[in-house]
């Protein structure tokens, strides 16, 4: 017989984890995206023009989002 509160707090611990995984991947992903952008603005990036334009365009989004902050 499974204890009913045991199992709340084990699928809610699960869920922290998961959600504290994929919020870990997400401020990498962050990163290094403004390590390349700011790569972009020394003139100093070794990508290809098509993403650096991809670069530009998903860190211009995100700050207008409000997702990120870039202090240059």
């Amino acid at each position: 017989m499974k204890n009913p509160i045991k199992e709340f707090f084990r699928k809610r611990a699960e869920k922290k984890a998961r959600i504290k995984s994929k919020l870990d991947s997400v401020i990498n992903e962050y990163n290094s995206l403004i390590n390349e952008y700011r790569l972009i603005q020394e003139k100093k990036s070794e990508l290809p023009f098509a993403q650096r334009q991809f670069v530009v365009a998903r860190v211009l989004y995100l700050i207008k989002k409000g997702h990120i902050q870039v202090n240059s």
